[in-house]
């Protein structure tokens, strides 16, 4: 397993309230994410992205939104024509609530608009381990889009076809066929987007790009616990100590040993939240003793670790109120 699928897997992805929405010119529609994060793609014509603080971004068949949860957007048929709250298009569908949303709609397509050109977006919620994602979360944007090349457009579309006949069926099955095919068309989007000529994906993402940090990343993963220098990683990466320190900087933002502290940091948090005692966490990220780890962890994370795991580590993904 390589470190996106290791990284993917402990966020425990799961997706809900998977919805086709079909809106007619003229149309407009404001989303606010709330506490889960969301995944769109628009399945049939075009129209905007609108941002606050960004110009208005076309966006068209093929194209895939990736929204961080508290992210507000909107999207039209027209950057000027009239938004109204998402909300408005579900209220008057049985077992709606303002409060708690809801999980099921009939026949999964709301429809909105005039009676203009046709825009479709598929549209899902997504839920994970805030702590297991921080890795992937620190390096995305708030409003990740992707646009679709050749290469990995037939995949993502034969993932949205596959959803759309099991959401059209009623199936044994149905609807967790559609939640696991969700959970694939996202880890295609950020793929994608990664993949991306001109993609602001940085940091470890951006790393695998390049072979010989690629090379380094992947040996320093598969044994955080070593004790890693400078040197034994620009003799990984084929380069000189100093060759390699600037690249390294330059493509991650950080220095090659802040970098395995912070991961050493991140597997110990997900040890610790499953029960693992302090000294059995210590020896399996590296540092000689418990009191070794947790002076490394208070001066990372501004704590100690029995005290985050109290508080920071139990959270779990929030309940969306909005729709």
């Amino acid at each position: 397993m390589d470190l996106f699928d290791d990284v993917v897997s402990a966020m425990s992805v799961a997706s809900s309230l998977y919805v086709r929405v079909r809106l007619s010119a003229p149309w407009g529609v404001a989303f606010d994410t709330g506490y889960q994060a969301r995944l769109m793609m628009v399945a049939d014509g075009e129209g905007w992205l609108l941002k606050a603080g960004d110009a208005p971004l076309r966006v068209a068949e093929g194209d895939c939104l990736i929204i961080k949860e508290g992210t507000r957007f909107a999207m039209a048929d027209a950057p000027d024509s009239r938004i109204v709250d998402c909300a408005e298009l579900f209220v008057h569908l049985p077992g709606f609530s303002a409060e708690t949303g809801f999980t099921t709609i009939p026949d999964r397509t709301v429809r909105h608009g005039g009676e203009g050109a046709v825009m479709e977006i598929v549209s899902a919620r997504l839920s994970f381990d805030p702590v297991a994602a921080e890795p992937l979360l620190a390096v995305l944007p708030d409003l990740l889009h992707v646009r679709l090349g050749d290469d990995h457009l037939p995949l993502l579309e034969t993932t949205l076809r596959l959803i759309g006949l099991e959401s059209l069926g009623d199936g044994l099955g149905a609807d967790l066929a559609v939640e696991r095919l969700t959970d694939v068309l996202f880890i295609q989007a950020i793929r994608a987007w990664a993949a991306a000529d001109g993609s602001q994906a940085g940091g470890w993402l951006a790393a695998l790009r390049h072979r010989s940090l690629a090379r380094v990343i992947r040996q320093v993963h598969a044994d955080i616990a070593r004790d890693w220098t400078v040197e034994d990683m620009a003799e990984v990466a084929g380069v000189s100590r100093s060759t390699f320190a600037q690249h390294f900087r330059a493509v991650l933002g950080e220095t090659p040993l802040n970098y395995v502290t912070r991961w050493r940091m991140y597997r110990a948090k997900i040890l610790t939240r499953k029960g693992a005692a302090l000294a059995e966490v210590a020896v399996r990220v590296g540092y000689d003793s418990d009191t070794a780890l947790s002076r490394a962890f208070r001066r990372m994370e501004g704590l100690a670790p029995g005290e985050w795991r109290r508080t920071i580590g139990g959270q779990v993904a929030g309940v969306p109120i909005a729709a």
